[in-house]
């Protein structure tokens, strides 16, 4: 059979700009809706191929509705040749913990908040500077976890302070037990097509405070606390609640392990393969 001929499945955003013959997956449309948060060149180049991609391919699939959406914006593509087959997060639990990680870092199980993402502007990291009073008060620190990656992303402020604690490249096993250990995991992202992390945080019994912003009010439903990732007053509100009331945080821990099983790879993998036998 002639390579043309082969159906290609393409998982991660681009593919052969010659083959019409294909299925690609596009998580986000993030290089229109947040330009600036990119390189020029990763910017110049995804704009011109990820449409292109789009239009000829005979499938789009995506991972949320929220997505399907934007790429029908974007793109103009038809809803009609656009799939949703969702992310999920219970990855993390094949992972074996690494409790290390607390001690290499000084800090105490139950007794940190934990954000984690890339420095991509779009994550939002240097809003959370506006809690250092109240983690001051609270003697409470606030564990940033992620790499840079700048051949790809825009270079974000850097929120610097005694009680933010920016950990940088962590392992996979480290990044669990940070989850297992924090009091609480803050999301304040303003763009995401789907929104793994905050996922991940609940199977791992971490209750979370998420940015009402894109995609992850469908992602995390009633299972986290929300706050609007533009006002600073919003964000101080809703960690004040959550950081005095071990109730909530019950509760949110409760609903997040509920919702996170809601998603799941093996489900998804299934969605997929009923798909490429149907196209």
């Amino acid at each position: 059979m002639g390579r043309q001929k082969q159906f290609l499945v393409n998982l991660c955003n681009t593919a052969p700009l010659n083959r019409s013959n294909q299925l690609v997956v596009i998580h986000d449309t993030a290089v229109w809706r947040y330009p600036d948060a990119f390189s020029a060149a990763f910017r110049a180049l995804y704009r011109v191929l990820q449409p292109s991609i789009a239009r000829k391919s005979r499938m789009v699939a995506t991972v949320s509705s929220f997505s399907a959406g934007e790429l029908i914006h974007c793109f103009g593509l038809s809803p009609r040749t656009i799939e949703v087959i969702p992310n999920s997060g219970d990855h993390i639990l094949r992972i074996r913990p690494e409790p290390s990680i607390l001690a290499a870092h000084g800090l105490e199980a139950g007794r940190y908040l934990l954000a984690v993402g890339s420095a991509n502007p779009t994550k939002n990291h240097a809003f959370l500077r506006h809690l250092e009073p109240l983690l001051a008060e609270n003697h409470l620190p606030l564990v940033i976890a992620g790499a840079r990656i700048p051949e790809v992303f825009a270079q974000s402020e850097a929120a610097a302070s005694p009680w933010l604690r920016h950990v940088g490249y962590v392992s996979d096993g480290a990044l669990r037990a940070l989850y297992e250990s924090a009091m609480g995991f803050i999301f304040p992202s303003l763009y995401e097509g789907f929104g793994v992390p905050p996922l991940e945080a609940m199977h791992c019994g971490c209750p979370v405070l998420a940015a009402k912003a894109a995609a992850l009010p469908d992602t995390c439903a009633d299972a986290a606390l929300y706050f609007d990732p533009w006002d600073p007053g919003s964000l101080i509100k809703a960690c004040r609640r959550f950081i005095g009331s071990a109730q909530l945080r019950g509760e949110l821990q409760l609903r997040g392990r509920f919702r996170a099983r809601q998603f799941d790879w093996t489900d998804s993998s299934m969605r997929l393969a009923a798909l490429l036998k149907r196209i």
